[in-house]
């Protein structure tokens, strides 16, 4: 099968086969990996790098962020005003599991993995985030240390929002701070659903 497909110009993909299998004859007709995740992750990258996003070569505003949503002009200058800018290149480690967290992060440019630790060495894959949304918001409305690890897949640009900057916020212009708030609460909702189709197949 797989130099079948691979005569075709379309080698599989295949994870979690028994390691004691000999397959080294197959090494240029498929693709090997530890899990599922891996797999799926490698096609991602291989269709975003057949389909770059060259018609973005430049940062997402933050009038374009879930973060912003609905808000006014005035509101956009006060909350670019609290914000921090971060580059981070390839490979860098944004935070750590475990680490004590009081910071949001909105993407701005390029792509962000969270991973959980499993087992000492072992990083399963959560989620990799495109630009445009936000990472470490649980952090920040807890006040738990974090519960995963967020690394720069690629050169990375970020724009964080501190805790102590959204009570600044929420000091001096309180109907900014809910509507902020408002955007987190729908965004998380959002990823629950999307959870819950993953997990059950349902809108549930």
């Amino acid at each position: 099968l797989a130099r079948s497909m691979a005569a075709r110009g379309r080698p599989p993909l295949f994870a979690h086969l028994d390691p004691a299998l000999d397959l080294v004859d197959l090494a240029d007709a498929a693709r090997w990996f530890p899990d599922l995740d891996a797999a799926l992750e490698w096609a991602e990258d291989a269709l975003l790098a057949r389909h770059p996003t060259g018609d973005r070569p430049g940062e997402i505003a933050l009038a374009h962020s879930c973060l912003a949503t609905g808000l006014a002009a005035d509101d956009l200058r006060h909350l670019a005003g609290r914000l921090r800018r971060c580059e981070l290149p390839a490979g860098a480690v944004l935070f750590r599991q475990g680490e004590a967290g009081d910071t949001l992060y909105l993407l701005a440019r390029g792509r962000i993995t969270v991973r959980l630790e499993t087992a000492p060495g072992r990083f399963p894959r959560l989620a990799t985030f495109m630009p445009g949304v936000m990472i470490g918001e649980m952090a920040l409305l807890e006040g738990q240390p974090r519960s995963a690890e967020a690394v720069a897949a690629e050169d990375a640009v970020l724009h964080a929002l501190s805790r102590a900057d959204l009570d600044r916020i929420r000091a001096e212009h309180p109907a900014l701070a809910a509507r902020l708030m408002e955007n987190v609460a729908r965004e998380i909702a959002a990823r629950l659903r999307a959870a819950n189709r993953q997990l059950l197949g349902s809108d549930r």
